[in-house]
């Protein structure tokens, strides 16, 4: 895609140049399709972010450093996981597998991680809260690469960065609220440390609500409910459009077994 490349040595305004990623080696050419101009070694390298809208890809064994204008801070996000990830794989960097985190017991901090978690994206970071009701959050968020894994969530700098935290799902406890802005979500684990991520829409809140509280539900010990031999389940229902938030609504299951089952919920939103 195209890039502002900054000149190295000079204050010299950047030109867009057409770049080029692949699995062991960043180019750019004038334009797409036309012949490669310089070709830069992935292994050994590094990438850092520069504001909201800039990158530095560097080799210190090739002298090599390199500004890039990416011109959106989301453009920046894609282009820095890339690079990231490509330079692990270039550099065979030792990486920690998400998939074997099944019984919580593989340490992830510090490390690089690999394979496909329940979910992950760029979300806004806000400093951790304490106590209160809500979600209010000090500071300037900032983005982050969020991952949940089967027993934790985690967020690093971008995607192939090394864990900067993680907080355990058992136990935990996830809050959601809005702001005329943005939409949040607060996690609380077992040991009451608390962090707030904002989504831009409410749909990326539901979607990682329920991933979350999936995953909270799963690793707690008494998630299965005996008096009906299956386990319980986080389900969301599309509530009547005449329904207003706090309206209670009869709402009629149908087990396995045939039977049924009628429960009483209070609407939590107006129509959802």
């Amino acid at each position: 895609g195209w890039l502002d490349k900054y000149p190295r040595n000079s204050s010299a305004a950047p030109k867009p140049k057409w770049f080029v990623l692949t699995a062991k080696a960043l180019y750019y050419m004038e334009g797409e399709g036309m012949p490669p101009k310089q070709t830069w070694d992935l292994q050994g390298a590094n990438v850092v972010k520069i504001g909201k809208s800039k990158l530095k890809f560097n080799n210190p064994f090739k002298d090599v450093e390199l500004t890039l204008g990416c011109g959106a801070e989301d453009n920046q996000g894609a282009w820095m996981n890339r690079l990231q990830l490509c330079i692990n794989m270039a550099s065979e960097v030792k990486t920690a597998d998400i998939e074997k985190d099944k019984n919580g017991k593989v340490n992830l901090l510090n490390k690089q991680l690999h394979g496909r978690p329940v979910k992950s994206g760029f979300l806004k970071k806000y400093a951790s809260v304490k106590g209160g009701k809500g979600s209010t959050a000090s500071g300037t968020g900032k983005a982050k690469w969020v991952v949940l894994t089967s027993t934790h969530l985690a967020y690093m700098e971008w995607e192939g960065a090394p864990v900067k935290k993680l907080w355990n799902l058992k136990g935990a406890a996830l809050f959601t609220s809005e702001t005329l802005t943005e939409y949040r979500l607060r996690f609380c684990d077992a040991e009451r440390d608390e962090v707030v991520f904002a989504c831009e829409t409410l749909d990326e809140m539901m979607a990682w609500n329920v991933a979350i509280q999936t995953g909270i539900l799963k690793n707690s010990s008494d998630h299965v409910d005996s008096s009906v031999g299956v386990k319980e389940s986080t389900i969301f229902l599309p509530a009547p459009k005449d329904v207003s938030a706090e309206d209670e609504v009869l709402v009629t299951l149908t087990l396995e077994n045939g039977k049924t089952t009628t429960v009483k919920i209070t609407c939590p939103v107006e129509g959802g």
